[in-house]
């Protein structure tokens, strides 16, 4: 999935402002084909728009996702009543080693 360009949505506003600002103090009358090409910016604008929401909603709840499953593996693994061990720390007790963070060699 490609990522969307973060300033496609203001660049698509500010080139409508642009465009609404040459007619500025001035009467306006849209034509069918101007109204229609009109419907097709906001309709382009409001895609971009809804790519960025998604990409930020994925990657928010990845990330909620990884925070909250990694303070439930944390949690099991320092509980001292837990039978779930860390590999490495395992490999270190089972040389005779201090598993890594405790001071010893791992």
């Amino acid at each position: 999935m490609t990522k969307s360009n973060p300033f496609a949505v203001s660049d698509g506003i500010h080139d409508l402002e642009q465009q609404a600002m040459a007619f500025a103090g001035q009467t306006v009358q849209l034509s069918s084909d101007d109204t229609a090409e009109l419907y097709q910016s906001l309709h382009e604008l409001r895609i971009k728009a809804r790519c960025l929401e998604t990409e930020l909603s994925r990657e928010t709840w990845n990330r909620n996702a990884f925070e909250e499953q990694s303070a439930r593996l944390r949690a099991v693994l320092e509980d001292p009543s837990s039978n779930v061990i860390n590999v490495p720390d395992w490999a270190a007790r089972k040389a005779g080693m201090k598993p890594a963070g405790t001071g010893g060699a791992a």
